[in-house]
C-alpha cells in the first residue's frame, strides 16, 4: 500500500529501538524519530565532534553524528542539537533519528517540528467525530470507516471555506456539525404532504436561505 506513494515517517523516542529503526529504514525513505532515551553515547559522540563540525544558527548549533544502538544492524545517523540558557553553564542536547541523506541537521529538525501540526490536526479530527476508538472488530471495516470520516471532515472543512463567511474560518469541525448538521427540525404532515421545519441560529438564517436558492430552488 505504500510502495508508490510519497511518504514521511514522524515518531517519538518509543519507536527509537533498534529493531525499529530498521523497520522504519526499510518502509520509509525519508522519515524522523526523536530520541530521548539512552542518550548518554550520543553525549559522548557530540562532545567530542571538532568545532568545524557544527553549523551555527540563530536557536542554537546543529551537527550529524553516527551511533550504533543495540539491536540495530548497522550504524544510525542523528541529527544534533546543541544549545545553552542564558542562566545555564553546560550545554544541552536533543537528538532526532533520521534517514542516512543530504540534508543538513537543521532541516531535519524543521521537518521534525511539523509533527506537532500534524498530531493537533489528527487530535482535532479524532476529537470532534468521537472516533478515538475503532467501533469495528475487523482491520478491514475499521480503515472504511476511517475513511469516511476523513471524506466528511474534508467536506466540512470545503463547505466551511467556500461557503461560510471569513470570520467562521476558524471553526472546527464539531462547530461545523452544532451549528449546520445537529439542527432541530419539526416534522409535521399537512394534507399536501409532509414539512420539515429546520431550526437555525438567527445569524446563519441568511446562509441558509443563500443555500436552499442555489442547491434546491424549487
Amino acid at each position: 500500500m505504500w510502495a508508490d506513494t510519497p511518504r514521511y515517517f514522524f515518531a517519538d523516542s518509543a519507536s527509537s529501538a533498534g529493531k525499529h529503526l530498521d523497520l522504519v529504514r526499510a518502509a520509509f525513505p525519508r522519515w524522523s524519530i526523536s530520541y530521548n532515551r539512552w542518550t548518554e553515547p550520543l553525549e559522548r559522540a557530540a562532545q567530542a565532534l571538532p568545532a568545524g563540525a557544527w553549523t551555527a544558527q540563530p536557536d542554537g548549533h546543529y551537527a550529524y553524528v553516527r551511533h550504533q544502538p543495540e539491536g540495530c544492524a548497522q550504524p544510525q545517523v542523528y541529527a544534533v542539537r546543541r544549545w545553552r540558557g542564558a542562566d545555564e553553564l553546560f550545554d544541552r542536547y536533543a537528538f532526532c533519528a533520521c534517514e542516512d541523506g543530504a540534508r543538513a541537521p537543521r532541516a531535519v529538525w524543521d521537518r521534525h517540528d511539523l509533527k506537532g501540526e500534524r498530531e493537533l490536526m489528527f487530535s482535532q479530527l479524532l476529537a470532534d467525530l468521537d472516533l478515538h476508538h475503532p467501533p469495528c472488530l475487523a482491520l478491514v471495516a475499521n480503515q472504511a470507516f476511517y475513511t469516511l470520516a476523513a471524506l466528511a471532515s474534508n467536506v466540512l472543512t470545503a463547505l466551511k471555506l467556500t461557503e461560510l463567511p471569513a470570520e467562521h474560518h476558524g471553526w472546527r469541525v464539531r462547530s461545523l456539525i452544532r451549528h449546520l448538521l445537529t439542527l432541530p427540525a419539526k416534522l409535521s404532515r399537512h394534507a399536501r404532504g409532509v414539512v420539515l421545519r429546520l431550526y437555525c441560529p438567527a445569524g446563519h438564517l441568511n446562509w441558509w436561505r443563500l443555500w436552499q436558492h442555489r442547491h434546491a430552488p424549487a
